[in-house]
This record gives C-alpha cells, sequence and structure tokens, in this order.
C-alpha cells in the first residue's frame, strides 16, 4: 500500500496536481518515503505560493513587493531570485520614468537618462530624453 500511495503522489506531482501533505503512519523506509514526499510536497506548495503572491502584486500594480529567495533551496530559489530579477528589470526604468514625467510636468526639466536600458524600456528612455531635449 505505501508504494502505491508514493506513486499515486508522485504522478499527481508530475502532472502539476500538488497534493496536500501525507498524513498516513507508515514503518521503517517507508516513512522516510512519506517524510522525503512530504519535504518534496511542502517546497513546492511554498514556491506556488510565492510565484501567485509576485503575479497578484505585479497586476496589483506592486511591483515593488519581492519574495524572499532565501526560503527556497535548489532550483526552487532560482526561480523566486529569477522572478525577483525579472520585477527588478521592470520597476527601474517605470520608477524613472514616472520621477522624470512627474518633474516635467511641474516645469523642472531633469538631466538626460544616462542609465542603460533593453528593449521596449529604451524606447520609452529615448522617448523621455527626446522630450527633455525639446
Amino acid at each position: 500500500m505505501p508504494i502505491n500511495k508514493a506513486t499515486e503522489q508522485i504522478n499527481r506531482i508530475s502532472r502539476g496536481d500538488i497534493p496536500e501533505k501525507i498524513t498516513d503512519e507508515y514503518k521503517g523506509d517507508f516513512n522516510e518515503l512519506k517524510d522525503s514526499l512530504n519535504v518534496c510536497i511542502k517546497a513546492i506548495h511554498r514556491l506556488i505560493g510565492d510565484a501567485q503572491m509576485l503575479s497578484l502584486a505585479a497586476v496589483e500594480g506592486r511591483i515593488s513587493e519581492r519574495a524572499d529567495a532565501s526560503r527556497h533551496e535548489g532550483d526552487f530559489r532560482k526561480i523566486i531570485e529569477g522572478f525577483n530579477s525579472t520585477l527588478d528589470a521592470i520597476t527601474v526604468p517605470l520608477n524613472t520614468s514616472s520621477e522624470y514625467i512627474g518633474r516635467i510636468s511641474r516645469g523642472d526639466i531633469p538631466e538626460i537618462i544616462e542609465a542603460e536600458y533593453k528593449g521596449d524600456f529604451n524606447r520609452i528612455k529615448e522617448s523621455l530624453n527626446t522630450c527633455i531635449q525639446a
């Protein structure tokens, strides 16, 4: 029975259907297997929770929100660090743009933006710099 339960849980995890913690009691190696699966399940639930929190925060415009990557290990930490880095790459140019537009609207013309931005953010920077020069 414990091998069947473990197989069922692993199959669910592989399909992205993350089960709840296994609460059945087993003896010996079967209990170690259960404990290992529970550690895996907990880590995945934590990853999903932080990913959902970051996504919701971004959708709600709270782009300064970050997850604590130290709560994760290995590749899961890399995923959360990637989310955080992505938000950092968005936040800096948006905050600069917001600040510059606010200053320009008050007649306080700022210096040209010298920072290096990539892709669409560079086009926004170029537009702001053109506005400043005009």
